[in-house]
């Protein structure tokens, strides 16, 4: 995991997302045809549980993290086609993805006028959100480039998996996508899923954050806010008695680029 190294670096991320482009879009690995039937579907199954708790003659909506949005386009997709109301929320440690991202925020067409998308700058170690604020959160590449940094890799790997954990609804999904074959990779997720990270109160992002609760009002597709992005190394890590988390299942995504992705998940239990 140790190539490329510079791929984990904030430095690169922030360059290459300042170079003038006419479309600055790009989604690693897969694009969104490739996936958004499953993440639909995903969507439904993580959030079945919400109807018996929303208020009579409200659409609750179901809350999604997108855990290093990049300038991808597959949360437009989402927001097009979900027959439900979604709230996403984008979420990236470099500023310029975001500032990107917000030029399509304001025009972006949902095919249910509750759902709504927010903006937020914050390290994925360290999520600035409750415990259990989502139904679904994503990753297509964000821990594959945390594993290129030769020092850190197998402790931020810990703090994110930790992070989505905490955040997750009981039966929310963990979706991630990778590169990486199986064999390796389920064992690696299933370790990360075992072990419990512990960041000290001090490294807690700076607020104010603005994420709406989920039995909250959803509002139109705007920026809200960011948060600092500077990253921790105060964490450690501790063998958990049990994992939250249920087994891990995967399939195999033909693409375009003509060669085989994965498609990892999990839900919370």
């Amino acid at each position: 995991h140790s190539t490329d190294e510079y791929l984990s670096k904030h430095e690169y991320w922030q360059q290459r997302y300042r170079q003038p482009s006419k479309d600055l879009s790009f989604d690693w690995f897969v694009e969104s045809p490739e996936i958004l039937d499953f993440i639909l579907h995903s969507m439904k199954h993580s959030s079945q549980g919400m109807h018996t708790h929303q208020l009579s003659g409200k659409k609750q909506s179901v809350s999604c993290l997108d855990l290093g949005c990049g300038t991808s386009s597959v949360w437009r997709s989402i927001l097009a086609n979900s027959p439900v109301p979604v709230r996403l929320v984008l979420l990236d440690f470099v500023q310029e993805a975001l500032h990107y991202q917000k030029q399509h925020v304001n025009t972006a067409a949902a095919a249910v006028p509750e759902s709504c998308c927010h903006l937020v700058c914050a390290d994925v170690t360290n999520l600035p959100f409750a415990d259990g604020s989502f139904h679904l959160a994503m990753d297509k590449g964000t821990m594959d480039a945390l594993l290129k940094d030769r020092s850190r890799a197998h402790t931020q790997a810990i703090a994110m998996m930790s992070e989505v954990d905490r955040t997750l609804t009981p039966g929310g999904r963990f979706l991630q996508i990778s590169d990486e074959d199986p064999d390796a990779r389920l064992v690696f997720l299933d370790s990360l899923s075992r072990t419990r990270c512990h960041v000290s109160d001090s490294q807690a992002f700076p607020g104010p954050v603005y994420v709406p609760a989920l039995d909250s009002q959803c509002c139109p597709v705007s920026m809200n806010t960011s948060v600092d992005s500077s990253s921790s190394d105060s964490t450690s890590t501790v063998p958990a008695s049990g994992s939250l988390f249920s087994t891990w299942s995967f399939q195999v995504i033909a693409s375009r680029w003509h060669r085989e992705y994965f498609l990892y998940w999990k839900d919370k239990l």
